[in-house]
């Protein structure tokens, strides 16, 4: 019997908000600003590695309330227009 291939979950969300292009730049760069943000409602985030450059990536440990973790690695692309 062949095996299916593992399928890959990709999850997409987006938000408006009402700031100015230097205060998003700054959640994006302060690691304790990024997990006070991005971490949702009944979570905590750590910040297990952290490279704020363009191009650069972060991993961010979220915890649920009822101890199941979840591993996220997000690229971060910091593009000026």
């Amino acid at each position: 019997m062949k095996e299916e291939p593992i399928k890959r979950r990709v999850d997409t969300a987006s938000r408006v908000i009402m700031a100015s292009s230097q205060t998003i730049y700054q959640a994006f760069i302060n690691q304790e600003a990024l997990i006070s943000w991005l971490s949702p409602k009944g979570m905590s985030g750590h910040v297990d590695a952290f490279d704020p450059r363009q191009g650069g990536t972060y991993r961010i440990t979220l915890t649920y309330e009822m101890d199941r973790i979840v591993r996220i690695l997000v690229k971060l692309q910091i593009i000026q227009t």
